[in-house]
């Protein structure tokens, strides 16, 4: 098992945000992201102009201000393609990626001084590597939204702004029990973001941009820099998603302390609060 410092790097996937940003969200990654939105998010008649960098500071590692923006590649016909990588923490997500459209309509979508007829179309792109709870009824592993019309389903308002959400696992499910044809192109990006060591030869071969990514992705894994701050953030993930789920359990028992206080206000028999609540006899007792 290969490690950089006793850093395991085999647990740092292109999944991982920090490295995603580092593969697609650089200038001169331009011809990868192209062909990443081309052949997996599929938006077809794309051509990335430039992709616009910013500067990822050390400290942002450890806070969501990394994942404000992990990719805005700009086209050559002026419009401006957001993407983020997501996995750990779905909270409030619905309201995540609006507020990244809108903050990215708000400043890219017209410039001061232009008229309205001059917007620019904006498509936020969210790829996560889990199901999402708000999508579990939808089988489909890609799905694109608009504004439309609540009556008229398919009058769409505008097309200056579009939503397209990729869940990883439904299509690890689709490919896995063969639910529908999956193209090859898009096989080998999701065999890149969840197991790139596993990509062969014709498999790159035949889609030279997943190979460049694989490229990409072992540069970064191979700096002993570059790995420690990707499993900083990785780590922090992680951290983070166990203080959410301790945090909620503990609100949990709490409540249910409170319940089975009221119950011996009202004389409730002890036998049957152990039963009803589930906790021991020494609990409720130690409660009393």
């Amino acid at each position: 098992m290969q490690k950089v410092n006793e850093i395991d790097i085999s647990k740092l996937k292109p999944t991982n945000d920090y490295i995603f940003k580092r593969i697609f969200g650089r200038k001169g990654s331009e011809k990868i992201t192209e062909g990443l939105i081309r052949n997996f998010v599929g938006i077809l008649d794309v051509e990335i102009e430039e992709v616009v960098e910013d500067k990822i500071l050390e400290k942002d590692i450890f806070t969501d201000k990394l994942a404000i923006l992990d990719v805005q590649a700009k086209t050559n016909n002026k419009e401006y393609i957001n993407i983020e990588m997501q996995c750990g923490n779905y909270s409030f997500i619905k309201d995540r990626i609006v507020v990244y459209l809108c903050k990215a309509f708000g400043m890219e979508g017209i410039k001061a001084g232009e008229e309205y007829g001059e917007v620019r179309k904006i498509v936020a792109v969210l790829i996560c590597k889990d199901k999402l709870n708000i999508l579990k009824d939808v089988p489909k592993w890609k799905t694109n939204w608009h504004i439309r019309e609540d009556e008229y389903t398919t009058k769409v308002l505008t097309e200056k702004v579009e939503i397209v959400i990729i869940e990883l696992e439904k299509l690890t499910e689709m490919i896995e029990y063969k639910e529908r044809k999956v193209s090859k192109e898009i096989k080998a990006w999701h065999q890149f973001f969840l197991n790139p060591k596993m990509l062969g030869v014709k498999e790159m071969s035949e889609n030279v941009d997943v190979k460049e990514a694989k490229e990409k992705y072992e540069q970064i894994i191979d700096d002993v820099t570059e790995a420690k701050l990707a499993f900083s953030r990785e780590m922090y993930i992680f951290d983070m998603s166990c203080s959410r789920k301790e945090g909620y359990e503990e609100g949990e028992k709490q409540k249910q302390i409170e319940i089975v206080k009221k119950m011996l206000e009202e004389n409730m028999n002890i036998e049957t609060i152990v039963k009803i609540t589930g906790l021991s006899k020494e609990e409720v007792e130690k409660l009393k």
